[in-house]
């Protein structure tokens, strides 16, 4: 009401104040990367195939959502992750330009710097595993998706790796 009479109000910054392990956790991911991305042979991609792509995350709704672009040439996802207490887990939902969408929930372990992504449902079994690599924990990580169905036969098998576009 405030800001319909002309007004505007202090919006707090949740990302400054009381955050928790875990959303500093999803942090490593804000920012813009570039990914090369390889689809191997698999049901649902059969010829396989290569493609670059640019992602961009950034924290959404007074910190407590990450949203998160991604574009190639021919395909966007749009994709939001959040920490829920209440669960003790990571949330995925991921949308695509081809009508396909996801629930994923994710743990994350600290030693080996990897979120580790479960897809709970619908007769399919879908692992998806992000790894920070080097020493440097911020400026590359690798993502490997692999969906299954209920008789193992892959029907799908990606491996990304990301690259941080640095700021000049």
């Amino acid at each position: 009401l405030a800001r319909k009479a002309g007004h505007t109000l202090p919006r707090p910054d949740r990302r400054s104040a009381g955050r928790s392990a875990e959303d500093k956790v999803l942090d490593r991911w804000n920012g813009t990367w570039f990914s090369q991305v390889t689809l191997n042979p698999s049901r649902w991609v059969p010829e396989g195939s290569k493609q670059n792509e640019i992602t961009e995350v950034k924290w959404i709704l007074n910190g407590r959502f990450q949203q998160i672009l991604n574009r190639s040439d021919n395909h966007e996802t749009h994709l939001t992750q959040r920490y829920d207490r209440g669960q003790k887990k990571y949330q995925k939902w991921t949308f695509d330009t081809n009508g396909g969408h996801s629930y994923w929930l994710g743990d994350w372990d600290e030693k080996s710097q990897t979120m580790t992504w479960q897809f709970p449902g619908g007769g399919l079994k879908g692992t998806m595993t992000d790894r920070f690599l080097f020493a440097d924990k911020t400026v590359t990580y690798e993502t490997k998706l692999v969906i299954k169905d209920g008789e193992g036969t892959t029907l799908l098998d990606i491996l990304s790796q990301h690259t941080r576009v640095l700021k000049k």
